[in-house]
């Protein structure tokens, strides 16, 4: 019980902004080297939220909500392909001036960041792959088979 109430204690004590970003919210806490953590098809920046506070005790923890995801608007003018989502991603480097960060993706994420390193392999120190592949996501999974 007092490991939980340490945590939750720790919880409240991390400030977590928001900031706009082209057409995507970002949550940014804690100070440091950037580690940017990219999430999957239909998930949110709040994917991340169990490792937020422990990793923004170290780090400048950047959490963009992709296009279209949680409190992100989802601009009908736009396209929603991972090619247009490495140009999001390439957008937050330039906004919070980031010189060389470690990435982090998760499923989609993870196929963005690898095309994003592809691209950009001066501004990376690290690449890591969660649960993803090395090529695009295939016919099924698409939003209307994945959502009801």
């Amino acid at each position: 019980m007092k490991s939980y109430m340490k945590q939750n204690q720790i919880a409240s004590e991390t400030q977590v902004k928001t900031f706009a970003v082209g057409d995507m919210k970002v949550r940014v806490s804690g100070k440091g080297y950037p580690l940017v953590l990219l999430h999957g098809f239909t998930t949110t920046s709040e994917f991340w939220r169990e490792q937020v506070e422990e990793f923004s005790a170290l780090y400048q923890v950047i959490r963009p909500n992709l296009p279209g995801h949680s409190i992100s608007p989802a601009p009908k003018n736009r396209n929603y392909t991972i090619d247009a989502f490495v140009e999001d991603l390439e957008q937050i480097f330039e906004h919070f001036s980031l010189g060389r960060a470690a990435l982090v993706g998760l499923s989609m994420g993870g196929i963005i960041a690898q095309k994003f390193a592809f691209k950009n392999p001066q501004l990376l120190d690290a690449l890591v792959l969660v649960d993803t592949k090395a090529h695009n996501v295939g016919e099924e999974v698409r939003a209307d088979n994945v959502l009801l």
